[in-house]
């Protein structure tokens, strides 16, 4: 994610708690930055393990693994 002040950072090294003041910083409210952030912050909540998360890409993005572990990715 490109930041403000123009270096780039991964997401998953950015704190919730900076995740949540960015989706109501102005520098952050394109639909992009917007999607990207409440997709992460969304991600975070549901609390897979190593392992969970292991399988869930291992086997493959299905839809019946996706819904498994919440609905709340749309996909």
């Amino acid at each position: 994610m490109k930041m403000s002040n123009g270096n780039y950072n991964n997401i998953e090294d950015i704190a919730t708690w900076n995740l949540e003041k960015m989706l109501k910083m102005d520098k952050y409210s394109s639909v992009e930055y917007q999607k990207v952030i409440k997709d992460e912050l969304k991600f975070r909540e549901i609390n897979l393990s190593v392992d969970e998360l292991e399988n869930l890409f291992k086997h493959g993005v299905r839809r019946n693994g996706i819904v498994q572990y919440g609905k709340e990715f749309n996909i």
